[in-house]
């Protein structure tokens, strides 16, 4: 019932219920029979629950990192609008700090005037003086023209009063003036002792802000520092679930890895394992780069293994053929719409008969046998993306060598690197005439003048893709 209804949770558990009656009943083949059926499914029901946990991941990151960068929008646009407010604060304290010098000076004007005036009377008053001298002096030099003197003394008195009734008049005036200008001025500065207080306040508003701005960035670079230190932890599990290089080093003659990742993650990852007297090796190129492809880089190390190691499939274009089903299925491409999957090559080895089996999914792969140099063309094929009515097909390539056999596997990012004196891509043709360039130097040579050539292209400009090349190579001795 549990297989009719592909219960595999179920299966696990009737799987063990069978090992145990058997191993009671000391029914070897049996037993041996239900525990490879058990393996099979707890293997089939583990990587069903880890497509589901790494997909739920993703999305939960994405959705986490779009809300970070637009909660880091709306804070920049409101610190700029808060620039422009206090600009135009400052524009506006400038307009009425001209507006009062322009009264100090109306004032300063009148305060001129009002002194001019205050000389015009000190000289009537001296003229005032000067007249009482000489009527004095008349008086006593001219005592015989007494009627005449007097009645110019009394014109002279009529023409003094009118003179000191105009300057009485003008004294009035002017201090009115005053005493108006006064309390414009007194009115004028506590408009501006008002408007300071507003600057003021609304300055202290703007630094209340910009603390809260802060606090809230500094808050941002805490969530960004821990979303970083979690990528670098996951770093370590994507380098742990890649195999050693060292460790492969005792399975070939040679073995050269050059391993350069765009972001702390790769959506790149090289693949390697043995089955029977057959060595697989695979080079991986997988949708985006960064925490996306790392993803999808730890779902095809896992479907590999157990197509390979579980279900025990060694031609390298049925593999290629399955891990395209499964990343579909995986992946709910067809209900979803998702278009992730990756490029790949893969080659099974056959050291005993001496024989390489190649397949590819829009990657190449550059061999020199017996000392003639060779190129394997991707096919026009990727694993998983698009879904099309037309069944996918894998060519299979099969090569034998009879002293020794290079292979270089390698993803596209070095030939989309963009650098050079025209900031161009390195190209396929420039990486062709590398590899054959190198392939005559010794294995540490090759690793240094690949790192060489990647370096100086790029130069100053940023990364463009992940990178990997791998070379390995068969010796008969």
């Amino acid at each position: 019932m549990a297989k009719k209804y592909n219960f595999k949770d179920l299966m696990v558990d009737r799987f063990q219920d069978l090992i145990r009656i058997h191993t009671a009943q000391k029914n070897i083949d049996s037993v041996k029979y239900y525990l490879n059926e058990y393996r099979k499914t707890f293997n089939e029901l583990n990587n069903e629950a880890n497509a589901k946990e790494i997909a739920k991941l993703q999305n939960t990151f994405e959705f986490r990192q779009k809300l970070q960068e637009n909660e880091l929008l709306r804070k920049e646009n409101r610190l700029k609008e808060l620039e422009i407010k206090e600009k135009q604060l400052l524009n506006e304290k400038n307009q009425k700090e001209k507006e009062i010098l322009a009264s100090q000076n109306a004032l300063l004007e009148n305060q001129n005037a009002l002194q001019k005036s205050e000389i015009e009377k000190q000289k009537l008053l001296e003229n005032e003086i000067r007249l009482k001298a000489e009527k004095e002096k008349q008086e006593k030099e001219l005592l015989q023209k007494e009627a005449l003197l007097k009645n110019e003394e009394i014109e002279n008195q009529r023409k003094i009063a009118l003179v000191l009734a105009v300057i009485a008049f003008l004294i009035a005036v002017l201090a009115v003036v005053l005493v108006v200008a006064y309390r414009q001025r007194q009115k004028a500065n506590r408009l501006l002792q008002l408007k300071n207080v507003e600057i003021n306040q609304q300055k202290e508003e703007i630094s209340a802000q910009r603390d809260l701005l802060h606090q809230q960035n500094k808050l941002l670079a805490y969530e960004r520092k821990n979303t970083l230190d979690s990528i670098r932890y996951a770093k370590n599990i994507q380098q742990a679930l890649l195999p050693s290089p060292k460790g492969l080093e005792k399975y070939f003659d040679e073995f050269v890895i050059f391993y350069h990742p765009k972001d702390i993650v790769s959506g790149d990852f090289y693949y390697f394992s043995q089955k029977d007297e057959l060595l697989f090796v695979a080079v991986a190129d997988c949708t985006g780069h960064g925490v996306p492809g790392a993803f999808t880089s730890s779902l095809g190390i896992a479907i590999l293994d157990n197509l390979i190691i579980t279900k025990s499939i060694t031609s390298p274009d049925a593999i290629l053929y399955n891990l395209d089903t499964t990343i579909r299925e995986s992946l709910h491409q067809k209900e979803t719409g998702n278009q992730d999957g990756m490029d790949i090559a893969l080659c099974v080895i056959d050291e005993s008969q001496q024989t390489i089996r190649i397949a590819t999914a829009n990657n190449g792969v550059f061999l020199k046998i017996d000392g003639e140099f060779a190129e394997v063309l991707p096919s026009k094929n990727g694993i998983g993306g698009l879904i099309t009515e037309k069944e996918k097909i894998f060519d299979l390539h099969t090569f034998t060598y009879q002293q020794e056999c290079q292979i270089y596997l390698y993803s596209d990012g070095f030939q989309d690197q963009f650098g050079g004196e025209k900031d161009k891509k390195f190209s396929k043709k420039r990486f062709r005439e590398l590899i054959q360039q190198i392939t005559d130097l010794p294995k540490e040579q090759k690793l240094r003048k690949i790192k060489e050539t990647f370096e100086q292209w790029k130069g100053s400009n940023e990364q463009t893709d992940d990178v990997t090349v791998i070379f390995i190579c068969l010796k008969k001795f």
